[in-house]
């Protein structure tokens, strides 16, 4: 197990002629028990009356988390509010987790164009999205252990996949700045 709490400070500059995003990300906390993660899922599990989770004695230990997260985005297509694909691509750096990383945004449905804010008509939007993303991995706390404690439940660098594929996707509703 590895729980990470974290404060995150972000700012996103968009460049609507170059339909380009530029975000960065500085996160700042705790990984292992400090950060609360076998008593928030213990919590949750005894209030919904369901088996209790085992396994929270081998999590990582305590350890500081400091990273930083540096991520552009390409407008690739754009059909009127109904569809958008992006390129994206960035690369983290820290005590948390080293990697690049490379993918896609896509999203369909009834939606202002992220890069021209100020021509949005549309109150009320509805997406579906996809981001496909592939990673290249140096270090992961959250298996290989933080940089200062010391963690006996970890995994060694020849145990780690370098190369990792995840996709996330959902739907948003959107009424002004209201975000589900």
């Amino acid at each position: 197990y590895a729980a990470a709490l974290l404060l995150q400070f972000s700012n996103t500059a968009t460049h609507p002629n170059r339909t380009l995003r530029v975000s960065t990300t500085l996160s700042a906390g705790v990984l292992g028990y400090i950060a609360g993660g076998e008593w928030m899922q213990n919590t949750i599990h005894r209030n919904l009356k369901n088996v209790m989770p085992q396994g929270w004695k081998y999590q990582i230990a305590n350890d500081i988390a400091l990273n930083y997260r540096l991520q552009v985005e390409k407008q690739l297509l754009y059909i009127n509010t109904i569809l958008l694909i992006n390129g994206t691509a960035s690369t983290d750096v820290g005590t948390l987790l080293n990697r690049a990383s490379a993918g896609t945004n896509i999203a369909l449905g009834l939606f202002n164009n992220p890069y021209h804010p100020t021509d949005g008509t549309l109150k009320y939007t509805v997406r579906l999205y996809a981001h496909p993303q592939v990673h290249a991995i140096a270090y992961d706390a959250t298996l290989q252990g933080g940089f200062i404690g010391n963690s006996t439940y970890t995994l060694t660098p020849k145990q780690i996949e370098r190369i990792v594929f995840d996709n996330r996707y959902g739907i948003v509703l959107q009424l002004n700045k209201l975000y589900l």
